[in-house]
C-alpha cells in the first residue's frame, strides 16, 4: 500500500499487478479497498480457459485491467502443449489455438465490461508472419495494450526497434508495450530502441527491481525520455531520488552508491579540478542533482583535494583552517591508501579532527 502511494504521488502513469498465488489476491483486495488512481493492469498467467476465466472475474472485480501473457516462440508453445498432454499437436495448429485463446478471453473480458492487455511472451525468437497475425487478431478483438516481452533476452537495440515496428505496423491502433530484462544491462537499451521503433508504454522498475536481473531502472528511463527524447513523463523528477530511497528501504535491497541517477555518488566527485569552476558547472555535469532530488557532495579518496576536503569538513560541521588543511590532507590519503575501502563520516571526522588538534 505504501509503494502504491509512493508511485501515485510522483506521476506513474500505470503499474503492473501479478495475481499468481492466492496471497497476490490479498494484496488486490487491499489495493482495491484503499483506491488505486493509476491505470492498473494485473498480471496472470494461462493454466486453463475456465480457471483463467475464474482469475479474471476476480481481477475485474477487484476493479483492475486484466493482463495476460501468451506464447509466441515456438519452444514455449511446445512446451505448453507437453505440460497439457497434448502430443502430435503441429506447431501451426499450437499457434492458431493460441490465437484463438486469447480472442476468445478478450471477447470474455469486453463482455464484462473490463480491459484486457496482452504479453506476447519470446518474440525474439518467434516466427514474424504470426507475431504479425497476432498483433493483426488482437487489435480486432479490441486489446488495450499490446506488450512483447523478451522473456530470456537479450539483443542489440536494434533487434527491438526492428520487432516493435513489425508489431506497430500490424496494429497501428493499439499501443505497443515492451517488457525488456537486463540479464545482459542491457533492458534500458533495449526499451529506447523499441521506443525509437514506435512503443508506447516501456515497462520498467523502481531501482530496476525484477525477476533475475531486474528490468530497467526507473530513474534513468524517466530522465532519459525527458532530457535526451523530449517527452513530458508526467513523472515528478524531484521525487526520483526519496522514490528510489524508500522502495530500497521497503524491499531491504540497499542502494548501492554507484546508482546512476539516485545514489549518493552519482553527482559526487573526489579530484579538486572538478569543484575548481563554479562559474562553469556543467563542465562535469549535465544536470543538477536538485532536479531529481539528490544532492552533490565531495567523496574522499587518495585523489581528494583541499577544496572537497574544506567542503566535507563544512557539511560535518567542522571548522578547518586553511593552515591545517595540508595535514588533513596527507593524514586522509595515507589513510585510505592502506584501507581501500570508502571511509565513514565518523572516519573523515576523526581524521580531521586530528589534524586541527596538531
Amino acid at each position: 500500500l505504501r509503494i502504491a502511494e509512493q508511485l501515485e504521488d510522483i506521476g506513474v502513469p500505470m503499474v503492473q499487478l501479478a495475481y499468481m498465488s492466492p496471497y497476490d489476491y490479498e494484496y488486490l483486495q487491499a489495493l482495491s479497498k484503499r483506491g488505486v488512481k493509476m491505470k492498473t493492469e494485473t498480471f496472470t498467467s494461462l493454466r486453463n480457459l475456465e480457471a483463467t476465466k475464474k482469475a479474471i472475474d476476480r481481477i475485474l472485480d477487484c476493479g483492475f485491467g486484466v493482463d495476460l501473457a501468451f506464447a509466441l516462440s515456438d519452444d514455449i508453445l511446445l512446451a505448453q502443449a507437453r505440460l497439457r498432454g497434448e502430443t502430435g499437436v503441429s506447431v501451426e495448429d499450437l499457434r492458431k489455438k493460441e490465437i484463438d485463446t486469447a480472442v476468445t478471453l478478450a471477447n470474455y473480458v469486453t463482455g464484462r465490461r473490463g480491459t484486457m492487455n496482452v504479453n506476447l511472451q519470446d518474440f525474439m525468437r518467434c516466427d514474424m508472419d504470426y507475431l504479425k497475425q497476432f498483433c493483426r487478431d488482437l487489435e480486432r478483438a479490441g486489446i488495450g495494450v499490446i506488450t512483447l516481452d523478451d522473456i530470456a533476452g537479450p539483443a542489440i537495440p536494434a533487434v527491438y526497434k526492428y520487432c516493435t515496428r513489425a508489431a506497430k505496423e500490424s496494429a497501428p491502433s493499439t499501443p505497443i508495450g515492451i517488457h525488456v530484462h537486463n540479464d545482459y544491462s542491457l533492458a534500458l537499451a533495449g526499451l529506447l530502441g523499441a521506443l525509437e521503433g514506435g512503443a508506447e508504454v516501456l515497462d520498467c522498475g523502481v531501482n530496476g527491481y525484477g525477476e533475475r536481473a531486474g528490468h530497467a531502472e526507473l530513474a534513468q528511463l524517466v530522465v532519459i525520455l525527458e532530457f535526451l527524447y523530449g517527452y513530458d513523463t508526467g513523472i515528478q523528477l524531484e521525487k526520483l531520488t526519496g522514490t528510489a530511497r524508500l522502495l530500497a528501504d521497503i524491499f531491504r535491497q540497499p542502494l548501492p552508491a554507484s546508482a546512476p541517477i539516485v545514489g549518493d555518488n552519482a553527482f559526487s566527485h573526489v579530484t579538486d579540478w572538478h569543484w575548481m569552476f563554479p562559474a562553469y558547472p556543467w563542465i562535469v555535469a549535465s544536470l543538477e542533482p536538485e532536479v531529481v532530488g539528490n544532492t552533490s557532495r565531495p567523496l574522499m579518496g587518495e585523489w581528494a583535494g583541499p577544496i572537497g576536503l574544506k567542503m566535507k569538513a563544512e557539511s560535518l560541521g567542522i571548522n578547518l583552517p586553511d593552515a591545517k588543511l595540508r595535514d588533513a590532507l596527507l593524514r586522509l590519503r595515507e589513510h585510505m591508501r592502506w584501507t581501500k575501502r570508502p571511509l565513514s563520516d565518523m572516519e573523515i571526522a576523526q581524521i580531521i579532527k586530528d589534524a586541527v588538534k596538531m
